[in-house]
């Protein structure tokens, strides 16, 4: 009786492998047509045939094969230009069945690309508008190089300030010597070129050369265009459109209080003043700004420059040469001049300028351009604490504190918090791979649910760590015999003893260089594998951005408006989303994991950081203890 039971199951699973076998010979089969196909190399009229294999596939060994074929394309050098001859081949009904298998609830292609239509707007916003105006940025930087070079024209030779009135009798006897001065410029010049171009010529020369000056300086004040940039400030709208502003994007609604209160200042002159606890993200906001403002999220903003000015600059100018400080804000306003209107001035840590000291005078005049008229700053924001906005501002200049309107940022939410992280993340490092749920983890290991400050510093650090530029494991012990045969060579001039003699010492340095060439050279063999590491994470990058933006091209269709070229666009998001950019990261994960490079942002990393913070912090703590405790010994 066992050996009937034994003999039916043996011939059972043979029959069952016999199947597998043949099915797995027909799918191999298929496979390799695939290939051929799409290198070319087999006759067109076969495209027909690898289509009507395909259809006659099960489900399962249809995704058993696409995901072999995926698979093989990842570590190939350009799989999405292999891409456009599969989709000729692939069924769209073949690949729906294939991807239900994984995800039984995917209704269809159109569907699929519906519901990713926010996330693809949101990820190509974040990753390109950057990119936009470009050409525009450095025109205007060379125009503005232009203008300064002329008002330098005019400032040195002292023309533009003789014309102007004068604010005190100070002024006035500078008037009359800067006249003299260009008086005596003129005369040297003439002494100079009379030898070379006659006295006629040079004097006409000098002449339409000082008619021309007077000429400019009363024309140019009434046809200059808007300068690119202010003494003591940083033009933000500018670094933004060139890249070099970094936006932790959020806060919508404090934008919006902010921008209201801007446009509202037309006919109330109220001024936003934002106020918040040190590290909940109030200068992080008005960068915000600048990019809603450049993105055309408030129209009645649009074409206006965000300049920020850190309160303190003035005040340290101040302390440095007399009024310098208030002579600033006078040369602001005067740069400004009948483009005023376009500016938004920032100025943080604006509770300096109210303080009972010698910082007044910037106080005093502040608040006068605040107030409306033709020489006011009409767009203003300042940036201060809670605590510093009633102790130097409420309490001691009451009245500079009427002129604006208080908008308070407060702690962000978590999913605020987890909104300022994606868009961090997709703006410095678009390329790393994240974790799924690592994001989470970060917010609490860092215990800061409700402010972003210490999860960026966390998460900046782990882009650091995965980013391109990272040393691999070899480089790293390469660094670390070099630093070793430096000590040796360092330390034989003060040895003694037997450590004088050079024998011990010259046997380790042998062996060091020794261990070093070998390394190099193994380094120098990894190169290659390094380089195609790094191409690969731009594939899967450029894999998910052709996703996104086939997204965009084919949500907002119907179901009626679907032509044979707008199903390849739906064939190719199923086939890149499902099937080629999991491939793709599964290779980058293999091969990093492989080469001992960090790639990906994961729990084991962020645990990692958040130790060796506590262990800085530690160190940070006990240093200021000491000191503390050396300055108490001194004073005793």
């Amino acid at each position: 009786m066992t050996s009937t039971i034994s003999l039916f199951l043996s011939k059972t699973i043979f029959a069952h492998e016999r199947k597998k076998s043949s099915s797995d010979e027909t799918i191999l089969k298929i496979f390799q047509n695939i290939i051929d196909f799409s290198q070319n190399t087999i006759y067109f009229r076969k495209k027909e045939t690898i289509a009507q294999d395909l259809s006659a596939l099960s489900p399962k060994q249809f995704h058993q094969l696409i995901t072999k074929l995926c698979k093989n394309l990842a570590s190939n050098k350009d799989p999405i230009k292999t891409l456009q001859r599969l989709l000729e081949i692939i069924p769209i009904q073949a690949l729906e069945k294939a991807i239900r298998i994984d995800h039984p609830s995917h209704i269809n292609a159109l569907q699929t690309s519906k519901d990713m239509l926010q996330k693809s707007k949101r990820v190509l916003e974040k990753t390109t508008y950057k990119m936009r105006s470009s050409l525009h940025t450095k025109m205007t930087m060379v125009m503005d190089s232009l203008i300064s070079i002329i008002e330098n024209i005019l400032t040195v030779s002292g023309v533009n300030q003789i014309f102007r009135p004068s604010e005190n009798d100070l002024d006035a006897d500078m008037k009359g010597q800067r006249l003299m001065g260009l008086v005596t410029l003129m005369s040297l010049l003439s002494t100079s070129l009379i030898p070379l171009l006659g006295a006629s010529f040079t004097s006409m020369f000098v002449g339409g050369l000082l008619l021309f000056l007077i000429i400019l300086c009363l024309i140019y004040p009434i046809v200059r265009p808007a300068p690119f940039f202010l003494p003591s400030a940083k033009n933000w709208s500018s670094l933004f459109e060139q890249g070099k502003l970094f936006v932790a994007d959020g806060r919508k609604k404090a934008l919006d209080e902010i921008a209201r209160t801007l446009i509202g200042n037309k006919t109330v002159k109220t001024h936003p003043m934002l106020i918040g606890k040190t590290g909940v993200g109030k200068t992080e906001t008005i960068k915000s700004l600048v990019q809603a403002i450049s993105r055309g999220d408030y129209p009645e903003l649009k074409g206006k420059r965000v300049f920020y000015i850190n309160t303190a600059d003035l005040v340290n100018y101040k302390e440095s040469f007399g009024n310098g400080g208030s002579k600033i804000l006078s040369k602001i306003s005067n740069l400004m001049g009948r483009h005023r209107d376009k500016f938004i001035l920032v100025f943080d840590e604006i509770h300096l300028a109210c303080q009972k000291n010698e910082q007044s005078a910037i106080g005093e005049q502040l608040k006068t351009l605040l107030d409306p008229g033709n020489e006011s700053f009409p767009y203003v924001i300042g940036i201060t604490t809670e605590e510093e906005f009633y102790r130097d501002i409420y309490v001691n200049h009451s009245a500079f504190a009427r002129r604006f309107k208080r908008i308070n940022i407060e702690s962000t939410t978590p999913s605020e918090t987890l909104e300022i992280l994606q868009n961090s993340l997709l703006q410095r490092a678009p390329k790393t791979i994240v974790e799924n749920g690592a994001l989470q983890f970060l917010m609490k290991s860092t215990h800061t649910l409700t402010e972003p400050t210490s999860s960026l510093k966390i998460l900046t650090t782990c882009i650091q760590k995965t980013a391109e530029s990272q040393k691999s494991p070899l480089e790293i012990t390469a660094d670390q015999i070099r630093s070793h045969i430096q000590e040796l060579l360092s330390s034989s001039s003060t040895s003694s003893g037997t450590d004088f003699l050079p024998y011990t010492r010259k046997e380790k340095l042998t062996k060091l260089e020794t261990e070093l060439q070998a390394i190099d050279k193994k380094i120098k063999e990894k190169k290659v594998e390094y380089s195609r590491l790094s191409q690969a994470r731009d594939t899967l990058w450029d894999i998910k951005r052709l996703i996104y933006g086939k997204v965009l091209k084919t949500a907002p269709l119907s179901t009626e408006n679907i032509s044979s070229s707008i199903q390849k666009e739906l064939k190719s998001v199923l086939f890149l989303s499902h099937f080629l950019a999991p491939a793709m990261e599964s290779f980058v994960r293999e091969e990093s994991n492989r080469l001992g490079i960090k790639t990906v942002i994961d729990k084991p990393l962020i645990q990692s950081i958040l130790k060796e913070e506590k262990e800085n912090n530690k160190k940070v703590q006990a240093a200021i203890l000491h000191g503390k405790t050396q300055i108490r010994e001194r004073s005793a």
